[in-house]
């Protein structure tokens, strides 16, 4: 994390923003999904229909959903464009440090696997990078809904959990 910080703290800070937006975006989707069909039904019972705020609501769904999509590309845009300046500043670093050695060096077959193998992990770098942060999204996701679930339906939970368990016992039987 400290050397693509350092390789360009913009994108890095954009991308994090972008996750943590992410993250967030589906409680709000099933939030406002949840308002849409409280309005469905207040509609039903009306004597007068009046469907102005229902499809205000499900036009921000629509401009959740959107922002979703968007959030994603753009996550994927910065995760490759920080792992293009990465591999590019890893690649001057260790020509330059190559440039400082003694050329008999680059003779011993030894010494130039290790110095090839240093210039291709580096491009590997990024994507821990992506899949480290893209596990801190899931499990602000993961936080954020099983909050609104208490907050909307605590004995949910309960059911949740209870469902889990068959699959649990599945997977432990034929592992």
């Amino acid at each position: 994390f400290k050397e693509i910080w350092k390789t360009n703290k913009k994108l890095f800070l954009l991308s994090s923003f972008c996750r943590l937006i992410g993250a967030i975006l589906p409680v709000i989707i099933l939030w406002v999904g949840k308002i849409i069909i409280d309005e469905i039904i207040l509609q039903s019972k009306a004597d007068v229909l009046n469907l102005t705020e229902l499809w205000t609501f499900v036009a921000i769904e629509f401009g959740l959903i959107v922002l979703s999509d968007l959030i994603s590309r753009a996550i994927t845009l910065t995760d490759s464009l920080l792992g293009d300046a990465y591999s590019i500043e890893s690649s001057v670093t260790i020509i330059k440090k190559t440039n400082q050695i003694d050329i008999s060096l680059l003779e011993d077959s030894e010494f130039y696997d290790k110095l090839e193998r240093a210039r291709t992990q580096t491009t590997g770098r990024v994507g821990l990078m992506s899949n480290a942060l893209g596990e801190v999204q899931s499990l602000i996701s993961i936080a954020t809904l099983v909050a609104g679930l208490i907050y909307f339906e605590p004995y949910l939970i309960i059911l949740l959990v209870l469902s889990i368990i068959p699959s649990f016992i599945n997977e432990i039987w034929f592992s």
